[in-house]
């Protein structure tokens, strides 16, 4: 998705890749401007995304809230700092994970959509998450 294209309407998936350790700040200054919370534990469905157009690289799917996930080398080298702010942290090429990962974002679905369900999830469909 380029920076210029409106978001959809109603999004249940939002994905940042950081290349840079400072892109993260963006990546914070982002989730306040559309009204996310910034720490994943404070998301509920009550906080889905507002229509805007957003820097971000986005896919959809449908979950019971917006659930924020990274990915990219810094996140890949280096979780921990990072975790409070995803739902979920992908590791390793995207290219090769990216898929698996829409698959168990799917079949999660009709879960409770809670952190520790996704997780369970993407681990039996195999798919390296933090």
């Amino acid at each position: 998705m380029d920076a210029r294209d409106a978001m959809p309407m109603k999004p249940d998936l939002l994905g940042f890749s950081l290349s840079w350790e400072l892109d993260y700040a963006n990546v914070l200054t982002m989730l306040e401007r559309m009204g996310i919370p910034i720490a994943s534990a404070n998301r509920t469905r009550e906080h889905p995304l507002p229509p805007a157009s957003i820097e971000t690289f986005l896919s959809v799917c449908s979950l019971l809230h917006i659930q924020v996930f990274g990915g990219g080398p810094v996140l890949t080298a280096n979780p921990e700092p990072y975790a409070e702010f995803f739902d979920v942290i992908l590791l390793g090429d995207g290219e090769g994970i990216l898929e698996d990962f829409m698959q168990a974002m799917q079949a999660a679905r009709g879960g409770t959509g809670t952190r520790q369900e996704l997780l369970i999830s993407l681990s039996q469909a195999g798919v390296k998450a933090y």
